[in-house]
């Protein structure tokens, strides 16, 4: 009765060991996933970071290139009305 005995609790104390072996290898992959998730996070946070900087200059560009245009109609215009009076 007494090997039954130490023989289930051999057992008993493998499999706890067993299972609680099992678990901390499944967080440690768990926390590696995590560890490469924030890493490609990171980076795309630093690349829309590096893209959102230039915005203030893209604005500026933008607000000559309007200037351009309007100035390009107006001689267009100026010219389409020199050929009239010719």
């Amino acid at each position: 009765m007494a090997g039954g005995l130490s023989a289930l609790l051999v057992f008993l104390l493998g499999w706890v060991f067993r299972n609680f072996d099992s678990r901390l290898e499944t967080q440690s992959k768990a926390m590696q996933e995590l560890s490469t998730a924030q890493a490609v996070t990171n980076a795309q946070l630093a690349t829309l970071s590096q893209q959102l900087s230039d915005v203030p200059g893209l604005t500026r560009q933008m607000a000559e290139i309007k200037v351009q245009t309007d100035r390009n109609t107006q001689d267009i215009h100026e010219l389409q009305t020199v050929r009239r009076l010719k």
